[in-house]
């Protein structure tokens, strides 16, 4: 069990090396469409990441994840639908930190981005069901079990099914408030009557592919699901 906090930062660019260090290993893109990572690939990926941030109104909130200086992973936040309040959370954790509860960590703060910052109904995530660890860590956010979706993505070693997990924001507010309950670093939405894009902006924030996935896979280079345009991922 993890003891330090873990805080979600906006990803920038100089994050591209920390994110390299998992991206570019067979374990951590076992279940992924993606990977093992070249370089170019991952800076591609943190450009991208970092680029979503400019859109209006944001879709992907790319962040990564730190226990005190050090970048032990990433998460992100992707908004399906502003107007139906639909968002879909992944995660990744640096292997050699894995079951210490980083994940668990990350997770909860996504869902509290999304709920509790920008008012979402509900939310959901997906992982292979091969991914016993990602499994547990989604069970353990009170996110609930709603079925299992054949081939849904083509990896290394054949289709993949997914799990997919959700919960909605009632679940959310009766759940016991944590530690993690904690606003990540990042733009907020404007509040009733500012300008779009006017919403006060965090002090900083930081990545690589997650590996809790959203499903239908999105494009990393425009942020939209199946669009068919650059290299789609994830979890």
């Amino acid at each position: 069990m993890n003891l330090c906090p873990v805080t979600l930062h906006r990803t920038v660019f100089a994050d591209w090396r920390s994110v390299h260090s998992w991206a570019s290993l067979p374990d951590v893109c076992r279940f992924q469409p993606w990977g093992p990572n070249t370089e170019g690939q991952t800076r591609d990926f943190v450009r991208a990441a970092v680029e979503a941030w400019e859109r209006e109104p944001p879709r992907r909130l790319v962040h990564t994840a730190r226990v005190g200086n050090a970048v032990v992973g990433m998460g992100e936040l992707h908004i399906r639908s502003h107007t139906q309040r639909q968002g879909g959370i992944s995660y990744i954790v640096h292997p050699r930190l894995w079951g210490q509860g980083i994940g668990t960590e990350i997770g909860r703060s996504l869902l509290s981005l999304g709920f509790d910052v920008w008012g979402l109904h509900r939310i959901r995530a997906t992982c292979d069901p091969r991914n016993r660890g990602s499994a547990r860590v989604l069970t353990k956010l009170g996110m609930t079990y709603e079925g299992y979706h054949r081939h849904t993505a083509l990896i290394r070693d054949g289709w993949r099914d997914s799990l997919v997990f959700s919960t909605v924001e009632d679940e959310w507010r009766a759940a016991p408030r944590s530690r993690a309950d904690a606003v990540a670093e990042g733009p907020h939405p404007p509040q009733p009557g500012a300008m779009p894009g006017a919403g006060p902006l965090g002090a900083t924030s930081p990545g690589g592919p997650p590996c809790a996935c959203l499903d239908p896979p999105v494009c990393r280079v425009c942020g939209q699901e199946g669009c068919g345009v650059g290299p789609c991922r994830l979890r």
